[in-house]
């Protein structure tokens, strides 16, 4: 039986040079009944918008003083997905939010990175900031708490 030789590293490397070189996203090669086919990432991020919905916090019930005073009701804002919260558009800039400021719906108050997307969070409802959970550049998970906010009337 005749021995199938695979493909060489170096012409790979090559294949990946001409890409590069001649700005190529996606190459395919046959030969010898073996196919590869190469495909480059997106270098440039795109943004996506997510309207995050705000879910009260039901573990933590606050309780009405005997004194009648008003509770304050707080809900948190959570992650969509995962990937690496950002406080800002770019490094450097201004945060979207912080505490004690006010949101409007619809407003956004951080990006997610997820697989190299930009997905700009927005809120749902007008409401204050209370406190942000998260450090800018840090890796979040799915339904993690970002921000605990007071909803407006």
């Amino acid at each position: 039986m005749p021995e199938k030789k695979g493909l060489d590293l170096e012409v790979l490397k090559e294949v990946i040079k001409i890409m590069k070189e001649n700005d190529l996203n996606e190459v395919c090669i046959e030969q010898n009944g073996l196919k590869i086919q190469v495909k480059q990432g997106q270098s440039q991020p795109i943004h996506s918008v997510y309207s995050v919905p705000i879910q009260t916090d039901n573990e933590k019930q606050i309780t009405q003083a005997e004194t009648k005073t008003p509770v304050e009701t707080s809900v948190f804002i959570y992650s969509p997905m995962p990937g690496i919260f950002y406080e800002s558009p770019k490094p450097g800039e201004k945060p979207y939010v912080k505490a004690g400021d006010s949101v409007i719906a619809g407003q956004v108050i951080c990006i997610i990175e997820a697989m190299k997307l930009m997905n700009e969070i927005i809120s749902d409802m007008d409401c204050e900031i209370l406190e942000a959970f998260v450090k800018n550049g840090q890796t979040v998970e799915a339904e993690q708490p970002l921000f605990r906010v007071k909803p407006k009337a």
